[in-house]
């Protein structure tokens, strides 16, 4: 648990002293801290949450420019968190194409989940794509 209390330090200092209110990126290494801390809890966030089948997941925080990605040997998951700014321009549509990329490169199940605090649909075809609310969380 050290970690997490380090890790949202570190997000702390950096973001204030960039004026941003750091609560998203605090949300996102708390909910990551968390699940590393126990890999049935993880297994079962991914499987009942994202709706992904499998196990053995790994989870990492801030890879690129995503906030949680979540991976197995088959599986590469991006959560992107949103819980005081909205999407930012094209956000998904690139991170479709990272995972696109991804896909062609390694060969896993690609998986695009969207989290947000309030009601905000969004359409993405490209990939298996979900979207949920916080308090599903």
């Amino acid at each position: 648990m050290a970690d997490i209390f380090e890790r949202l330090l570190q997000l702390f200092k950096i973001q204030n002293n960039s004026g941003k209110t750091p609560l998203e990126d605090f949300v996102t290494e708390l909910l990551a801290g968390v699940l590393q801390t126990d890999q049935q809890l993880l297994d079962r966030f991914v499987n009942e949450v994202l709706l992904i089948d499998g196990v053995d997941f790994t989870v990492d925080s801030q890879v690129f420019f995503i906030d949680l990605v979540f991976e197995n040997d088959s599986t590469i998951c991006f959560l992107e968190n949103k819980v005081a700014s909205g999407e930012g321009q094209r956000q998904l549509e690139r991170y479709v194409a990272v995972l696109d990329r991804l896909d062609r490169e390694r060969g896993q199940k690609t998986y695009l989940r969207y989290c947000t605090k309030n009601y905000n649909p969004k359409t993405v075809t490209a990939c298996s794509f979900y979207q949920f609310r916080w308090q599903r969380v």
